[in-house]
């Protein structure tokens, strides 16, 4: 990979992890509308998002911090 590629690719790294981050926090207002903040889990928020839980995670610590 080229110098001038590098910066290309980090810049498309970052929008698709803001992008994920955004489908996250949307599936998540979905879910609580659906669901109450009880009914809201980190695997119903993934599937609607349609990411691995793993990605609710990597952005999130736990679903508190994604409420908050």
């Amino acid at each position: 990979m080229s110098e001038t590629e590098k910066p290309q690719r980090r810049r498309e790294e970052h929008r698709s992890t803001a992008a994920n981050r955004q489908r996250i926090l949307d599936a998540t207002l979905e879910v609580a509308h659906e669901f109450g903040y009880q009914g809201t889990t980190i695997p119903r928020v993934s599937r609607k998002a349609n990411l691995p839980t793993g990605s609710v995670y990597w952005h999130f610590d736990s679903k508190d911090a994604l409420f908050a």
